[in-house]
């Protein structure tokens, strides 16, 4: 999830997730509520909190109970317990078939026209002094 789409510290879904978090992880709507001290109704809690910490992962909503998940803890701070990860048997390594070398794919360089190598019959100078041509291969 990007980082701009979670709830913003001190804002009220933060607040309620930390209450939430505070009574245990596990809550109804109304007692978040009322350990938040919500003055507004219930709708707009749930609109303006609940809903928005469920769309973010941070809690997931079952029937009237409300819980704080891995995502929820993490984003609060608290260390989460890595759970561990069933070993996957593991094989021997994939080795391809070895297959015979195809040469009739591979073709020597040829040169675009007849007179495409004469540079290389050219010396060059350099320092005042001439040097043979090298290619820059190794």
């Amino acid at each position: 999830m990007a980082n701009h789409e979670l709830p913003r510290r001190e804002s009220a879904a933060h607040l309620a997730l930390r209450a939430l978090q505070n009574i245990g992880g596990m809550a109804t709507t109304p007692e978040i509520m009322r350990v938040r001290n919500w003055r507004g109704s219930q709708f707009t809690f749930c609109r303006d909190a609940i809903d928005r910490l469920e769309r973010c992962g941070l809690i997931n909503v079952l029937g009237a109970k409300c819980t704080v998940t891995d995502a929820g803890r993490q984003y609060l701070g608290i260390p989460v317990e890595s759970r561990p990860v069933a070993a996957v048997p593991v094989g021997p390594r994939y080795v391809a078939p070895r297959r015979e070398l195809n040469l009739a794919k591979h073709f020597p360089p040829r040169p675009q026209r007849p007179e495409g190598d004469e540079f290389r019959d050219i010396p060059s100078v350099m320092a005042g002094q001439r040097i043979e041509y090298r290619s820059g291969r190794a």
